[in-house]
This record gives structure tokens, sequence and C-alpha cells, in this order.
């Protein structure tokens, strides 16, 4: 089973958030019983977020709705966006892109972020959670328009690893090579590199 859909419109990144004080009714703000003022999580652009997640969600449950995954997927991400007005010339030379005309879109937003998006929207709709997502593939490219493809396959309980992961041998405690293992200490720091001068 595949699940394969595409949302349009201007993907919104999950971006970062920041606490502010909690407002009471009769003005001023709400504080704890320590005297400490009650924070809420505000996300830079609230609003459009959650527009979108909704999007993301909708478009999803019209494509699928069987049951909540419960275990490990892959999760393809294409994420597409018109090249700006600035990358094409003007007069004669319109339409035509110009030589310092970008091949990739490497301006913001980060592409990790607008993943961190369509993950949680999915989240409830299609699995369970986001933590389910093993394998990741995102892209960011030039396209006609505003608009994510979202490509889902569930992974056979008895698929391999991923490539470049490795299973600890049996009654092993770690894959690691002996000299790149890190423990830590009882602080939860990693412990400074062992000196190489034998004195």
């Amino acid at each position: 089973m595949r699940i394969e859909f595409q949302v349009c419109g201007r993907p919104m990144t999950q971006g970062s958030t920041r606490v502010i004080p909690l407002k009471a009714k009769g003005g001023g703000y709400q504080v704890r019983p320590d005297g400490r003022p009650k924070l809420i999580p505000v996300h830079d652009k609230g609003k459009e977020l959650k527009a979108w997640r909704q999007q993301v969600a909708l478009t999803a449950r019209e494509v699928y709705n069987g049951p909540l995954l419960l275990d490990a997927v892959a999760l393809t991400l294409v994420f597409e966006r018109p090249r700006p007005k600035g990358h094409y010339g003007t007069g004669r030379n319109a339409g035509k892109l110009k030589a310092s005309a970008t091949d990739h879109p490497i301006q913001k937003p980060d592409v990790l972020k607008l993943a961190r998006a369509v993950e949680d929207a999915l989240s409830g709709v299609v699995w369970k959670d986001d933590s389910q997502v093993v394998e990741e593939t995102l892209l960011k490219c030039w396209g006609d328009c505003y608009r994510v493809s979202v490509t889902i396959q569930p992974l056979p309980a008895a698929s391999p690893p991923a490539s470049g992961c490795s299973a600890p041998a049996s009654g092993s405690t770690s894959a690691c090579p002996a000299g790149e293992r890190l423990a830590l200490r009882g602080d939860g720091q990693s412990p400074a590199a062992p000196s190489s001068d034998p004195s």
C-alpha cells in the first residue's frame, strides 16, 4: 500500500514558538500560586500554520480513510515553489532566466521546518505519531506553483534497516566501533576525549 497526494498552496513552516504571559479577564496577567506569571506558547504565524495543517489533513483524508498506521513508515515530501520574478529578464529578455538565477531554491524557508508542519498535520490522520517516520526523503525544487507532493509507504515488519543503519549483533550493547563510543558521566555530559599522550 502506498499513499500519495498533493496539497496546493504555500507551505508553512513549523518554525519556533515563543512564550507570552497569559492575560486575565479583568485585565493584567494570570499568575501561579508562587507569583510567577502563567505563560503560553505562541507560534509566529499561528493562524497561517493552523490553516496549512488543516489543508494537509483534509487532503490526506480524501485519499486515505483507513485505520491509523501504527508501524514504521517511509515518507517522501517534495516542496515546489515558483521562481521569483527577479530570476527573469525584462524587455527583450522577458521570460528568459538570468545567468544569476540559482538552479535550486536555496532561499528560506528551511526544508526541515516545512517537513515538520506536514508530519504534525498527518499525526492522528494517517499515522498515530510522526515518530513512526523512520525513513524520510525531502526535496525542495522550482515548480509552476506552491505545493507539496506527499508519498507515504508503510514498511514491512521484517524490512531491513535503512541504508546506513546496522542493528547491533546479538548480545552486543553497541554497534559503534570501540574507539567511537562515548559514555556519559553521571551529570549527563560527555567525558573529555582521552589523551593520545601515553605519558
